[in-house]
């Protein structure tokens, strides 16, 4: 009597997955020794496999759990490249903003050197009062 999943074991058997492991042409099997608890392997010649399916060098596709597994490991590493990759952007910004501010520090002494430095003796009334005022402006951020 013919199996009803024939047809379907002649398609599926030369799939990787089911192409045989061994290189030998018998099949291993485990005995248990009866007194001593342990296990032996045996092979078993009688076993009829065909050799067309025996590939050199087999490789089976990954399973759903491991392809999971990479999956995720492939997405930690990901995230871990971009956090490094953004904390350095954000390090850059920092420094870059520190600069400017020095800069414009610096700007801010050097105007005010020139307010401090400016000659009263060719100057207005008016023009003298508002330098008074911006001088009590520089000593105010100063101290």
């Amino acid at each position: 009597m013919k199996c009803n999943f024939d047809k379907h074991w002649g398609e599926l058997r030369k799939h990787p997955k089911w192409r045989t492991t061994s290189t030998n042409s018998g099949s291993t099997k485990r005995t248990k020794l009866s007194g001593t608890k342990a296990y032996s392997s045996s092979t078993n010649n009688d076993t009829p496999t065909d050799t067309n399916d025996v590939v050199e060098s087999l490789v089976r596709p990954q399973g759903i759990k491991a392809a999971k597994k990479n999956a995720k490991i492939k997405v930690v590493e990901e995230y871990k490249e971009i956090k490094v990759v953004a904390y350095r952007k954000l390090s850059l910004i920092d420094e870059f903003n520190k600069n400017q501010q020095k800069d414009l520090e610096l700007k801010q002494q050097e105007l005010d050197m020139k307010i401090i430095m400016a000659d009263t003796n060719v100057m207005n009334e008016t023009q003298r009062k508002i330098h008074a005022s911006l001088l009590e402006q520089i000593a105010k951020r100063r101290s």
